[in-house]
């Protein structure tokens, strides 16, 4: 099994083996936080489409950091694990969402963060298939460098094993994102308390491509 981290869109895009999108800050700890309430989840990365299947259907929920002019709720893990929902969700971000989207060639799509990292590995290690990390900040605002450090911190543990959490809060600290999260989030203490939180989660978030969205389906045989 080779590993790499993508380093561009055009790499993501071409891919065909088992792409593992990390969106750090927040999308792929609320993607995990809701499948292991085993709610149906929908991905969309386009606005407009979103929106539009939204209104026909009436019995779903929207989960988005974007501004959308209706009543949603946020991005954000707390809210994913504790707010009462509808069964049937929607996940649109700015970045998550488009990354799993941009893997339409890769025959696997695994949504992954530290909250379900072992579950990661134990479905890895049964595959001999080349695995890409994608950095879902690189199809947003490749400034949210979380991604880029969560992901070489998920391939050293793919590879060697569990490395040093607190190193990682360190790198993202000094480069001023939890502080822009707190800044940005009203939730932001509780969603950082379960993103760095090892194995939150037993669940393993497979996306499924239909169209103009993506199905979430739970693939851990825990």
């Amino acid at each position: 099994m080779n590993i790499t981290i993508a380093k561009n869109k055009e790499e993501v895009f071409e891919f065909k083996k088992i792409a593992v999108v990390v969106d750090f800050f927040r999308f792929s700890t609320t993607v995990n936080a809701l499948l292991s309430r085993k709610k149906n989840i929908l991905i969309y990365s386009d606005e407009e489409k979103a929106l539009r299947f939204w209104e026909k259907n009436g019995d779903y929920d929207i989960f988005s950091e974007k501004d959308l002019k209706i009543e949603k709720f946020d991005n954000s893990p707390h809210l994913a694990l504790t707010e009462k929902t509808k069964d049937n969700l929607i996940v649109l971000t700015n970045s998550g969402s488009k990354a799993v989207m941009a893997s339409a060639k890769a025959e696997k799509i695994i949504i992954a963060s530290l909250c379900n990292i072992s579950a990661l590995k134990k479905y890895l290690i049964k595959s001999s298939e080349d695995v890409m990390i994608v950095p879902a900040c690189i199809f947003f605002d490749q400034k949210h460098v979380e991604d880029f450090f969560a992901s070489r911190f998920i391939k050293d543990y793919l590879i060697t094993g569990l490395g040093d959490v607190d190193d990682l809060i360190k790198k993202i600290d000094e480069a001023g994102r939890i502080k822009e999260l707190k800044k940005l989030r009203k939730t932001a203490d509780k969603d950082i308390e379960i993103i760095f939180s090892i194995d939150k989660f037993k669940t393993l978030p497979i996306a499924r491509l239909k169209g103009d969205f993506a199905e979430v389906m739970n693939e851990s045989d825990n």
